[in-house]
């Protein structure tokens, strides 16, 4: 498990930080890049023995010492709030003359987080009083001009604003003699201005490390080669329509093509098949690995490509066609996020070099494919438009690393000069940004069986989702790198547990609690479930996404057992739940405006025409979260808030059953139902509710079903998943029989999938599905929560990505229905806190800290894995037919217990722990 970040204690920043930039209007135009630059002198003994320093840039900035890189952005954050990177120079500091280098980004556009309501600049200061190395007049600055600076930004498909820009960069003008104290010799070094601005009054220290700087991932196979031709209106575009130059561009391919098709029958392929299924059949490589039947390769099996020569022919016209140039198509085996990278060996000056990054091979809409059999794909069809970077390097070997973040999986790229020597490039890669954690957590299927029914199908999915965690724990949780790029509540509660128990990494989820807190409204008191933004004047102020942060906090304090973050935040708390008190109707129930529910898989009213009622979802989680409040102000003391949360919660829990019914069901079409009696609905045997079909919904005992919305015209209607999942979890379905029978109606068996005439609607979200695999398998249903997991991820296996959450709905995305967000890697917590069974108690007043040890049976007969506790890694492996469940760790007590789902096993036997300080009581 990874030491905590922030190996001395450093003080707090103090305001004003010693900002500069290039003059003191602190205005410029989009996209400008500039470069900042220190010459000092370092003396170990009189500058002290530490070479610890504060960075602050807004927006960003990447920071050079000797050359040596040790910063290459810095956390988002919404102004006032300006965080300061923590950086350690010390392995890059000689004595004498130093060298510091800054190259400032500047946006100027609002994007998808944040308004340009901050202001350009950068400061730097040194915990070492004596050094003079802090950012003031003494600075230099000048254009960094081997960037092209345009005004075009990337706008997405739904009209979004991303932050990013296409980067036009040519080494050409690179300066060389930057880093070392001699300088450039470039004329055009100016002195900084010291600045002040509102926009940075509140300064504080980042609670995370910088991000990874030496994490390289190459790239894994090369998919196609060949000639490009264009026709003169393509080649003329203007030169950041880099993406669109790629899509209209011809591709002749000389590799990649007239592969023979692969066999694929909806089953998992043999070793004789020769397509990775995620790739259309014609351009698999013959050689691929099925994912399905070997064992997923770990990063030092994803081996670099050898050196590539691109060939360029010298152009000639004919007719209106540009004639070719060449291209490559590679393939990352997995999404990355970070710096493309490119060590070249040699290269002519002037050789053009243009970037497409793709993170789809199939188009989740419509199931066609993106990537076609000549390796060519549209690199606007995911992120936006224009979308692409385009690269002129000077002669000789070089290396470029682009200073923008890109995410993909697929690469394509172009050389589209005329110049006939050749370029060698001896590495593509992705230098990952991401939060520097350590994997400890595992999990594994050890069932014979299963693996001859799907096999290594566990293994590839928790491949697939450990890969999509580790590129979502950026700066922040980010829900979709590279797209979006946001921090937002909703699913970040499961996706902050798994980085807990498998990565043991808790300080994004700190972060995530400070950003909401931040930007907590003033007037409204709620969160902005997107923090840190200001892209609008409030922001997104969903009532039932904030709720979440309630289940974040609540979630630090149970793993630490400090009550410190309580104390700091329960203002915030207090405010939020009075907020909420005042939004909520005479019974206590809130109607469900300014909700989101499961976003596309709940119904929902219709707030805008002002119609009346309720809507269960966004109730289910306010009665949850607000018992995890009152247990949060029991721990600090504050008992009459408690006791008054626990009464609303009752009141609520009351008006609950108002949602519950067995006597109603939507007609098809989404008709509204008349009043119907229950024996009406019943079938002559009792066995069942009668639906539109003239089917029956099976009834083992009690209510059948939890309502989305209650009216008073149609009283309790629509139905779907995510009522019946978020009703059990949180605790307002008491009654095990009741609660299985609604899961049976709401997930049929086999597999869970509602069948297509089916009144029930399909879940949606990240967290309906983590609470969706945990409820079912707590009632007796972990084979059919393993079955469900299986058809709902197994679509795209081998390879992902998982599916984009706004494209929802069977007509929008056939392969997947639920329109689940992407990157949703939340099964990992499912695993193990759930199949595993292992959660933490810490300490209180009254117990000592333990390991609870209470596995559910999935279907797997026999699994293993690893879960990191506050206590250290506890190690489980469980035999169902043996009744044998063994756990090694730490010397904390542990209780053990094997539930009695498994059908057709023995008696529960004792199980004997195999490491003699841990202590095993009995429950």
């Amino acid at each position: 498990m990874r030491p905590p970040f922030q190996s001395r204690p450093l003080p707090a920043p103090r305001a004003p930080l010693p900002f500069i930039w290039r003059d003191a209007s602190l205005c410029a135009a989009p996209d400008t890049w500039t470069y900042f630059r220190k010459v000092f002198s370092w003396t170990p003994g009189r500058n002290g023995t530490s070479a610890y320093a504060g960075f602050a840039a807004d927006p960003t900035a990447r920071v050079w010492l000797n050359g040596h890189l040790a910063l290459d952005r810095t956390m988002r954050f919404v102004t006032p709030h300006i965080p300061v990177e923590t950086l350690d120079l010390s392995p890059f500091l000689i004595a004498g003359e130093n060298v510091l280098v800054v190259l400032h980004h500047w946006w100027g556009v609002p994007t998808f987080q944040r308004s340009p309501g901050g202001r350009p600049g950068i400061a730097l200061v040194w915990d070492c009083e004596q050094n003079n190395a802090a950012t003031d007049a003494t600075w230099s600055w000048r254009d960094a001009d081997e960037f092209d600076p345009h005004p075009h930004q990337t706008i997405g498909h739904d009209g979004a604003r991303r932050i990013r820009f296409p980067v036009l960069l040519d080494t050409r003008r690179e300066a060389p003699g930057l880093h070392a104290p001699a300088g450039d010799n470039r004329p055009d070094w100016r002195p900084a201005v010291p600045v002040i601005s509102e926009a940075w009054a509140c300064p504080l220290r980042k609670e995370t490390p910088v991000l990874t700087l030496d994490d390289y991932i190459p790239a894994a196979r090369l998919i196609s080669t060949g000639r490009i031709t264009r026709t003169a209106s393509t080649a003329a575009l203007p030169d950041h329509e880099v993406g669109r130059r790629i899509r209209e561009t011809l591709h002749h391919p000389d590799r990649g093509a007239g592969v023979p098709p692969a066999t694929w029958h909806g089953h998992p392929a043999h070793d004789s098949d020769v397509a990775r299924a995620s790739l259309p059949v014609s351009v698999a490589s013959p050689h691929a690995a099925c994912f399905f039947c070997q064992t997923p390769a770990d990063d030092a099996q994803r081996r670099p490509l050898p050196s590539i020569v691109l060939n360029v022919q010298r152009s000639v016209f004919d007719g209106a066609a540009v004639a070719a140039s060449t291209y490559l198509t590679l393939d990352f085996a997995r999404p990355v996020h970070g710096y493309l990278t490119l060590d070249i060996a040699d290269a002519p000056a002037g050789a053009i070099l243009e970037f497409g990054y793709g993170e789809l091979a199939t188009n989740p809409r419509d199931g066609a494919p993106l990537i076609t059999s000549d390796g060519h794909f549209d690199p606007e069809f995911t992120c936006g438009s224009p979308f692409g970077d385009r690269v002129i390097l000077r002669g000789g070997p070089q290396t470029v690393t682009l200073p923008e973040e890109r995410t993909w999986r697929y690469l394509l790229v172009h050389r589209s000069d005329d110049n006939l020597a050749t370029t060698v490039i001896t590495r593509i890669a992705c230098r990952a940004s991401q939060h520097p954690v350590t994997q400890t957590g595992a999990f594994a299927i050890l069932d014979s069986q299963f693996q001859i029914r799907a096999p290594r199908f566990g293994a590839a999915l928790v491949r697939l989702c450990l890969d999509h965690a580790r590129i979502t724990m950026s700066d922040t949780y980010v829900d979709t790198p590279g797209r979006e790029d946001a921090q937002w509540l909703e699913d970040i509660q499961y996706r902050a547990r798994l980085a807990a128990t498998w990565f043991g990494d808790t300080t994004l989820r700190q972060v995530t609690l400070r950003h909401a807190v931040e930007q907590q409204d003033p007037q409204t008191g709620l969160f902005r479930v997107f923090a840190p933004e200001d892209y609008q004047t409030s922001g997104c102020q969903f009532l039932d996404w904030g709720m979440t942060w309630i289940g974040l906090l609540h979630d630090d304090w149970q793993w630490t057992g400090q009550t410190t973050l309580l104390q700091r935040y329960y203002p915030a708390l207090k405010k939020f739940l009075t907020a909420l008190k005042h939004l909520t109707t005479a019974d206590g129930l809130l109607t469900g405006e300014n909700c989101l529910a499961d976003n596309h898989g709940s119904q929902r009213l219709d707030h805008a025409t002002g119609e009346s009622g309720y809507e269960s979802i966004p109730n289910t989680w306010y009665y949850g979260y607000l018992l995890q409040s009152a247990e949060i102000a029991d721990a600090l003391d504050e008992s009459a808030d408690a006791a008054e949360y626990r009464h609303r919660a009752a009141r609520l829990r009351a008006a609950f059953r108002r949602f519950l019914t067995e006597s109603q069901r939507p007609e098809p079409g989404g008709q509204k139902p008349e009043k119907t009696t229950t024996s009406a609905l019943h079938s002559h045997d009792g066995s069942g509710l009668r639906t539109p079909d003239s089917g029956f919904w099976p009834l083992s005992s009690g209510l059948c079903s939890v309502a989305e919305l209650w009216t008073s015209d149609a009283g309790p209607h629509a139905w779907g998943q995510a009522a019946v999942v978020n009703a059990i979890y949180h605790g307002l379905i008491p009654d095990r029989a009741t609660a299985r029978a609604m899961l049976a109606a709401a997930f049929p068996a086999p597999d869970g999938i509602p069948p297509q005439n089916s009144p029930i609607k399909r879940w949606n979200t990240p967290t309906t599905i983590y609470r969706a695999l945990r409820v079912l398998s707590e009632h007796g249903l972990g084979p059919l929560a393993a079955a469900h997991l299986a058809v709902t991820y197994g679509s795209h296996l081998p390879d992902g990505p998982l599916p984009e959450y706004f494209l929802s709905g069977p007509e929008r995305q056939p392969i997947d229905p639920t329109g689940s967000h992407g990157w949703a890697a939340v099964p990992l917590a499912w695993l193990h806190d759930t199949v595993l069974g292992v959660r933490y108690h810490h300490a209180t007043p009254t117990t000592s800290a333990r390991i609870v040890v209470k596995p559910h049976y999935a279907g797997w007969d026999a699994v293993s894995g690893t879960v990191v506790t506050p206590a250290g890694p506890v190690t489980v492996r469980i035999d169902w037919p043996a009744r044998s469940l063994t756990v090694t760790g730490p010397g904390v007590p542990v209780v053990k217990r094997l539930t009695g789902e498994a059908p057709g096993l023995p008696p529960l036997s004792t199980a004997i722990n195999s490491v003699k300080h841990l202590v095993t009581l009995d429950t």
